[in-house]
């Protein structure tokens, strides 16, 4: 399997940044757009994301092995594009692709062939969200550099103004 981290993510305690009462007005209420225009914009706020479906073989520890489908969400690859929670699929507003915003979350470029040809970007809370929703291990490692990057992501001395 290759799956692999986007970037140096690492952490056990981060708070969720999930937006679950979102509203398109929020991002979009420029009156000087006509209302089809700003209908069209709404749309493609809640089209950020591909709910996509795998299903792996795991192996439990009594020993016994079961079929178990995975569900979750992918985020657009493009710089300035919304984060999208990858179990939830929830905008996580205002929090951007290419933006340091990336650093408050656990990213991992999901490149094992089992979705297609494109590589799927996924944003988790931490390393453990990621491990239980995909049955997988994180070294200690990656998780100490995640825990590390996302720490500092969230000083006030590092936030935008």
């Amino acid at each position: 399997m290759s799956v692999s981290s986007h970037s140096d993510n690492l952490n056990d305690d981060t708070e969720s940044t999930t937006i679950l009462d979102y509203n398109p007005n929020d991002y979009y209420d420029d009156t000087s757009l006509s209302s089809s225009v700003q209908r069209i914009l709404k749309k493609q706020v809640f089209k950020v994301s591909n709910k996509k479906r795998i299903y792996r073989t795991v192996k439990f520890e009594d020993g016994k092995k079961k079929s178990i489908k995975i569900d979750f969400f992918e985020t657009p690859n493009y710089s300035g594009r919304y984060i999208v929670d990858a179990i939830t699929g929830h905008i996580c507003a205002p929090h951007k692709v290419g933006s340091t915003d990336e650093n408050l979350y656990y990213s991992v470029l999901f490149a094992t062939g089992e979705t297609g040809r494109e590589a799927s970007l996924l944003f988790f809370d931490n390393p453990q969200q990621f491990e239980r929703h995909f049955y997988v291990e994180v070294s200690q490692e990656i998780k100490e550099r995640w825990l590390n990057k996302a720490t500092l992501a969230r000083l006030p001395s590092h936030n935008k103004q």
